[in-house]
């Protein structure tokens, strides 16, 4: 079991690998449509397709880990939060692309404020989000802030941008991590010979 505290709202993730969620419904951080503002008692994200084993909570969004190993999100995607492909706000849970070798699954992610991590069973770990900015640590130059407004003004469901989806931290390879965690604008990784890395503003 699990809770995790988002932008104006929160998710628990139950001992059975349910996920329940409440507070503020806006941009789809609750993971299914209400016509309400906000959700006042934790109700039940019915349209998971698998039990979950980890989760976290951005500013308007939800990263989970399922049982068999393979990422979801729902919520805000103005800067690529979900890892989906696209800058899309989703309000119910979607499938995040498979980075990792057919062989290794996923085990924990971590949620910033606009920026996703996560950890796959070789300890290898991935970002994605914040419009690539420093916190995803993959030293890439920054996007043109014209094309990713037209990206999402035209509401276009495929990007080439890397950071729409989960890349591997290139400088974290010959390492094994054994733990990540995100702030704000900023991320943690824990290896497993004890060096802790730090990125980010």
């Amino acid at each position: 079991a699990k809770v995790t505290a988002g932008g104006g709202f929160s998710a628990v993730l139950s001992t059975e690998g349910e996920v329940f969620t409440f507070g503020l419904s806006a941009g789809g951080r609750l993971g299914f449509r209400t016509k309400f503002r906000a959700q006042l008692r934790p109700r039940r994200v019915e349209t998971l397709q698998e039990g979950a084993v980890d989760i976290s909570s951005g500013a308007g969004f939800v990263l989970l880990c399922t049982a068999a190993g393979r990422l979801a999100s729902w919520g805000d995607n103005s800067k690529g939060q979900l890892g989906a492909g696209h800058l899309q706000e989703s309000h119910e849970p979607v499938s995040v692309g498979r980075p990792c070798p057919a062989a290794f699954v996923m085990q924990a992610v971590a949620a910033g404020d606009s920026h996703g991590l996560a950890l796959d069973s070789a300890g290898r770990a991935y970002s994605w989000g914040g419009e690539g900015g420093p916190m995803t640590g993959q030293g890439q130059p920054l996007p043109d802030p014209l094309q990713v407004d037209a990206a999402f003004q035209f509401r276009l469901r495929s990007l080439p941008h890397w950071w729409t989806r989960p890349t591997a931290i290139r400088a974290l390879a010959a390492t094994r991590v054994v733990h990540i965690s995100a702030g704000s604008l900023h991320s943690i990784a824990v290896t497993q010979e004890g060096a802790l890395y730090a990125w980010g503003a």
